[in-house]
């Protein structure tokens, strides 16, 4: 993802995301590498998908996530919820 996953952007995510997991792809790496800001619509379009891909037998695990998009997550918990990893061979390694 690059850029912000905000009000404006969640939805287009959303879609792509649901749209992963209903084909089958339940085991999904997002590489936040390029990504400077999420917001709470951001982190719900996370949380549900994370849910559907977990009832589907995979998750949603996240690499290279930026120091700033990072404190978010630690702020809100959601550190729990989204296993971080440094890059996108570490998260697919970690399925």
């Amino acid at each position: 993802m690059i850029g912000k996953l905000d009000a404006q952007s969640a939805p287009t995510a959303n879609e792509q995301l649901r749209g992963q997991i209903g084909t089958g792809h339940s085991k999904i790496v997002l590489d936040f590498s390029e990504l400077t800001y999420i917001s709470s619509a951001g982190l719900g379009i996370l949380n549900a998908n994370q849910a559907d891909a977990k009832k589907a037998g995979g998750g949603i695990r996240l690499a290279a996530v930026t120091p700033q998009v990072k404190d978010v997550f630690d702020l809100m918990k959601f550190t729990l919820l989204f296993p971080m990893f440094p890059g996108v061979q570490d998260a697919v390694a970690g399925f």
